[in-house]
């Protein structure tokens, strides 16, 4: 091996490092739920994929600044032109808000950023490629506040759910590529993966959803929180034998729902149905 490719390798290797041993140090302080269901897709501990890192924040502002972090967190404006706008956090209480700033200054305490390299660290890592995880990302024919679903079925599939307006947007194929959006600081937008089926509007049509956070199970698996007027829902995902299970669950009796013709000839439908627990299932066209 040359000194060059010795040199990448490293620099590759010890950048991995430095992820593995901020993770394992973040998990060693007591996360705050409002952390994990709002803030962690975005804000890495030292790296700075999307949002600004956790040490970078805590520079910002440190504890006499803790009532400025919790304004801007409710009415946060466009910092920096290279990043995308924060949405807002209004739906966290003020109560969250402090435990989540005190958390990122005990977890940044006496560490550094780590700048993100110029060759993508990703693409064989075991962290960043296992299934099923959660990625927030800039995605092509979504709102800024869309998350990536990797799923680990065979075809790989990836939900892309948009929490602007609350809804599955489409389903894609193959391992996501969101390097394009870090290398380029924001200005350019990942590679969701390959298209096979998109869905046009919400099951709740035109009503106005409330989106207010998502919660990880300990598979892994994602559960959105939002609300439809006095309706209080949660919609979560999940794989079984090969085929995507989205179950919404309500506090209320939801309306009956008749799936929408779809023109998908990858991915077939079905949908159960009873009182305030609505499945429907996506199945793989060669499962």
């Amino acid at each position: 091996m040359n000194t060059s490719k010795l040199t990448k390798h490293a620099s590759r290797s010890l950048f991995l490092f430095f992820l593995l041993v901020t993770e394992v140090s973040a998990q060693a302080k007591p996360i705050p739920a409002a952390f994990t269901t709002n803030c962690k897709a975005c804000h890495d501990l030292q790296t700075e994929p999307v949002g600004p890192s956790l040490v970078e924040i805590a520079r910002l502002y440190p504890q006499d600044k803790q009532k400025t972090f919790i304004e801007w967190c409710i009415n946060p404006g466009k910092k920096r032109a290279d990043k995308a706008q924060m949405p807002s956090m209004a739906h966290i209480s003020e109560k969250d808000l402090q435990d989540i700033h005190e958390y990122i200054l005990k977890a940044s305490e006496g560490l550094e950023r780590v700048p993100m390299p110029k060759t993508d660290p990703y693409q064989k890592s075991k962290i960043y490629t296992k299934r099923p995880r959660i990625l927030r990302t800039f995605i092509p024919n979504t709102g800024p506040a869309s998350l990536i679903i990797a799923l680990p079925t065979k075809e790989l599939h990836n939900i892309i759910w948009d929490t602007d307006l609350g809804m599955l947007r489409y389903i894609t194929t193959g391992e996501p590529d969101s390097y394009p959006y870090w290398k380029s600081n924001g200005n350019s937008e990942a590679n969701p993966g390959k298209l096979c089926y998109t869905e046009n509007e919400s099951l709740f049509g035109s009503q106005k959803i409330q989106y207010l956070g998502y919660q990880i199970n300990k598979e892994g698996y994602p559960t959105f929180h939002y609300t439809i007027g006095k309706n209080k829902i949660s919609e979560s995902y999940t794989v079984i034998n090969g085929t995507i299970h989205r179950i919404l669950k309500s506090n209320l009796k939801l309306p009956k729902y008749q799936l929408k013709e779809s023109d998908s000839k990858n991915i077939k439908r079905s949908i159960q149905q009873s009182g305030n627990t609505l499945t429907i299932k996506y199945t793989p066209s060669n499962n």
